[in-house]
C-alpha cells in the first residue's frame, strides 16, 4: 500500500510539472524526460512486482514503458 501511495504521489508531481507552463519544455525534451523518469525509478526503495524493470537507459523509448504514455505535447504516467 505504501508503494502505491508513493507511485500516485510521484505521478501527481510529474503531471503537475508537465502541465505547468514553466515545465512544458521539460516534457518535450526526450533526454531530460528520460533522465527524470530514471531518477523517479531510483527513488523507489522497492519494486516487488518488477513494475519498473523496463525503465532503463538500455531501453530509452520511455513511451513504450509500462505505465508511461506519450502524446505530442505531454508525458503521462498511468498506474
Amino acid at each position: 500500500m505504501a508503494m502505491l501511495k508513493r507511485i500516485v504521489w510521484v505521478t501527481v508531481i510529474v503531471a503537475l510539472m508537465c502541465l505547468s507552463s514553466g515545465y512544458y519544455v521539460l516534457c518535450k525534451e526526450e533526454e531530460e524526460t528520460l533522465r527524470i523518469l530514471l531518477e523517479i525509478k531510483e527513488s523507489f526503495e522497492e519494486d516487488p512486482q518488477n513494475v519498473l524493470d523496463e525503465w532503463s537507459v538500455d531501453n530509452p523509448s520511455f513511451c513504450s514503458w509500462r505505465g508511461v504514455s506519450c502524446s505530442d505535447a505531454t508525458l503521462f504516467i498511468k498506474w
